[in-house]
């Protein structure tokens, strides 16, 4: 009914744990790029969203290595050999997207420049970026202090880390935080 939509699968997430463990060695990352090919084709979706909640972390509870950066790139780099063979035989285009942390820290785990020339697209997460001590913006455009994390702040280190513009895709937050406290005293006596 609508073709111009371009069904993606999205992979991972926080707290989803395999990552790791799928990148560590060439017949680990071949058998994931066979099982999400297998799914492409079984479920007509034009590409596949890596969210890996975070490579050479264990922020959100799950198994990490340093290996991690090297071993993400590989991942996307035999998905991209994958996807590129499937559109080749069955003449549909096929987009490789990642998510990455809107947290310009978690950079120095990424081989960003080499990431940003094999996929087709890098959705940042610039949401959750509020200060835990302080009513703030929890996915702000620009920063409200020197200390909170922002949008800007988020793109302008990953193009500082190579990855290209047209690449980028802003992710901001449609939901919202409550932040409340209690006074040390009352306000009227």
């Amino acid at each position: 009914k609508h073709p111009q939509i371009q069904p993606i699968l999205s992979i991972g997430g926080w707290g989803a744990d395999g990552f790791s463990q799928a990148a560590a060695t060439a017949e680990t990352r071949a058998a994931f790029v066979a099982d999400t090919l297998a799914l492409l084709t079984q479920y007509g979706f034009t590409g596949v969203d890596i969210d890996w909640e975070y490579p050479g972390s264990s922020v959100a509870g799950i198994e990490s290595s340093p290996a991690d950066r090297e071993n993400y790139t590989l991942l996307l780099q035999a998905l991209r050999e994958g996807l590129d063979t499937l559109a080749a035989q069955d003449g549909i285009a096929r987009r490789l997207c990642i998510a990455l942390s809107g947290s310009p820290s978690l950079i120095p785990t990424l081989e960003c420049a080499r990431i940003g020339a094999i996929v087709d697209q890098v959705n940042l997460m610039t949401y959750d970026l509020q200060l835990p001590e302080a009513a703030s913006h929890h996915s702000a455009l620009f920063a409200s202090n020197p200390d909170a994390l922002s949008a800007d702040a988020c793109v302008q280190a990953y193009l500082a880390a190579g990855i290209p513009a047209e690449k980028l895709m802003l992710g901001a937050a449609f939901y919202g935080h409550r932040w409340t406290t209690r006074l040390a005293e009352p306000l009227y006596q």
